[in-house]
């Protein structure tokens, strides 16, 4: 045999007991408690004296499949007469984690909007708006379950990927949007993310801690906004105040393996052999 050919044949050989030697721990996730939500939109303002507003407490459907919790609920008033303008003003909130049937990735979106627009027909004045809304879900928790048998105990790296966004309309400069998640075991908090908005914005989110197979993590997030109008707003005829706000947190929670040290202390020794191997025939 060539020393060619034996070099490739060695080089094979080589990556069949690297591969053999360092197998991945795989795991999925399994919904086993779907929490408690919370939801509250109250939104009033007045044109030319007279108030109008909207207010809901408790109001979420629960559209949830096995493996999935998913909660919605909107609402639109239509368009009203409201002194010398027509009001149309309304609302939504969805709250979803779905582990698309025991993936090793959870899909999480948590999305709370509203608004309050207001088109004069003549001159008019808007005052007196007000917002609070509030969309929760708490004491979620998933169980890591690993795949092909993989025993309790066994080490993976848990991580979130995702986005926190605020979008503010009318009424520049005033009132805020909070988002929040925290991921954790126990009493223990693993990782969170706490954002806040004055202006529209965008913030990538990024988490990442270790676990195991057969632990029970609890999530809890929340969108929070809040609004209160400082002077009244004058409009003419033909003129509009669209007061529309929305935050949306959304990403994937995901589980992956994490190398076992005799797995990389064996591929770390077969990158020295390759080494020398190449060297060797690089002298020949």
């Amino acid at each position: 045999m060539s020393p060619s050919s034996t070099f490739r044949h060695t080089l094979i050989a080589l990556g069949l007991v690297l591969a053999s030697q360092a197998p991945a721990h795989a795991a999925h996730w399994s919904l086993v408690e779907t929490g408690v939500a919370f939801d509250l939109l109250d939104q009033s303002g007045s044109v030319d004296g007279r108030s109008a507003g909207l207010t809901t407490l408790g109001s979420l459907q629960d559209l949830s499949v096995p493996g999935q919790r998913t909660l919605f609920d909107s609402q639109a008033s239509g368009v009203q007469s409201l002194g010398g303008a027509s009001l149309d003003q309304g609302y939504s909130h969805l709250v979803s984690v779905d582990t698309q049937s025991g993936s090793a990735t959870t899909d999480i979106q948590l999305s709370a909007s509203q608004y309050w627009n207001v088109a004069a027909t003549t001159d008019a004045t808007v005052s007196g708006f007000s917002l609070t809304q509030d969309l929760a879900l708490g004491g979620l928790r998933l169980l890591i379950v690993g795949d092909a048998g993989e025993a309790a105990g066994t080490r993976v790296r848990v991580s979130f990927s995702g986005s926190a966004d605020a979008l503010f309309g009318g009424l520049t400069g005033q009132g805020e949007i909070g988002l929040s998640l925290d991921v954790s075991r126990g009493t223990q908090s693993l990782a969170s993310h706490d954002s806040l908005w004055t202006t529209d914005g965008s913030q990538q989110i990024n988490l990442s801690f270790e676990a195991v197979v057969g632990d029970e993590l609890t999530l809890t997030f929340a969108a929070h906004q809040q609004l209160t109008q400082g002077g009244p707003v004058q409009l003419g005829s033909g003129q509009a105040l669209n007061i529309d706000r929305s935050g949306l947190l959304q990403g994937q929670l995901a589980v992956a393996a994490v190398p076992e040290p005799q797995g990389l202390a064996m591929v770390l020794g077969g990158l020295a052999v390759l080494g020398g191997l190449v060297r060797r025939r690089a002298k020949v």
